[in-house]
């Protein structure tokens, strides 16, 4: 390094004599590196450049969509879902569920399933207390909270 910083202190630069020729030389490197054709030409480079950039990631996130979702997850510390996990808690309660339909063969014994149609779904609950009381609160579903209508039976 020492040799190199004694080699710039004794580095003489030339003195051109001929003062047009300077002139001229600084015209035609000023006209080749400072003309407006040549910074359009390096913008126009530079987003060339920027928009391969950007449609190669593009490329690459249509070909692997699993990369934006391990970025996201990594951007926003999020616990991304994998297959095999364990079932929610919140879900574990509604494994027991099962379709019926009246295409059931235990229920088609005893009915004929073609004189009737779908009509409403319902969820039951049943709510226990400890004296061996219960309530059954049935929902219909697809109706908006206004049209509850109120059934007592006990």
């Amino acid at each position: 390094m020492n040799n190199f910083i004694k080699e710039m202190e004794n580095l003489q630069i030339p003195n051109i004599e001929n003062a047009s020729f300077q002139n001229t030389l600084k015209n035609q490197i000023h006209s080749k590196y400072f003309t407006a054709a040549e910074s359009y030409r390096l913008k126009f480079r530079f987003a060339i450049g920027f928009a391969t950039a950007i449609f190669l990631v593009l490329l690459i996130f249509i070909i692997n969509p699993q990369i934006p979702t391990n970025i996201n997850s990594i951007a926003f510390n999020l616990q991304t879902a994998k297959p095999g996990n364990e079932i929610d808690e919140s879900y574990a309660k509604y494994q027991n569920i099962r379709y019926t339909s009246l295409e059931n063969p235990v229920i088609g014994r005893n009915i004929e399933p073609g004189r009737y149609k779908e009509d409403n779904a319902y969820l039951i609950r049943k709510y226990s207390a400890d004296n061996n009381d219960a309530i059954l609160v049935v929902s219909e579903f697809g109706q908006s909270d206004s049209n509850y209508k109120t059934q007592t039976s006990y």
